[in-house]
């Protein structure tokens, strides 16, 4: 019989080991591809500077938004649905933390928020409701803003 604590450690060690290669925001497509493998999907995403790269890795499902050929936005998440430990989401904060440093903005038992340094050039977001977590660029929110817009004015043209 598995003990269910055993099989989670074994699922959060997986990740650290999967992580190990250091995911980080702001690699290349190539960079991608040597962490995770080739991709099991990619598709266009809001235009001609976005696709959109899915990988699966062992329990994990990872959705790369690749934004003018490096990673934007990284959005991780458990194929059963299990929220990340507090072990795990500080390993993926650590692996984007180059010289500044990430702050808990607002935390409860359902969410979580970070910044990283004082120009919020990334930010990250923890829903134990869904189990996953995501960490984004600056760059990225405001593109997808904006193509958002941009998409939504091109579905009322005419009216």
């Amino acid at each position: 019989m598995r003990c269910p604590l055993i099989a989670g450690a074994a699922l959060g060690l997986s990740l650290l080991f999967i992580l190990s290669a250091q995911a980080r925001i702001d690699d290349t497509e190539t960079d991608l591809e040597q962490r995770y493998g080739k991709a099991k999907e990619s598709k266009d995403g809001y235009n001609e500077r976005h696709k959109v790269r899915l990988y699966e890795i062992s329990d994990y499902i990872i959705m790369v938004d690749v934004l003018d050929g490096r990673s934007a936005s990284e959005f991780f998440t458990r194929k059963g649905g299990e929220p990340f430990s507090n072990t795990e989401i500080n390993t993926l904060l650590a692996a984007n933390q180059l010289n500044g440093q990430w702050t808990n903005t607002m935390g409860n038992d359902l969410v979580g928020w970070w910044e990283y340094d004082l120009n919020h050039i990334l930010n990250a977001y923890r829903d134990n409701h869904s189990g996953s977590f995501v960490i984004r660029s600056y760059a990225f929110r405001t593109f997808e803003k904006t193509a958002r817009a941009e998409s939504e004015k091109s579905k009322l043209k005419g009216f």
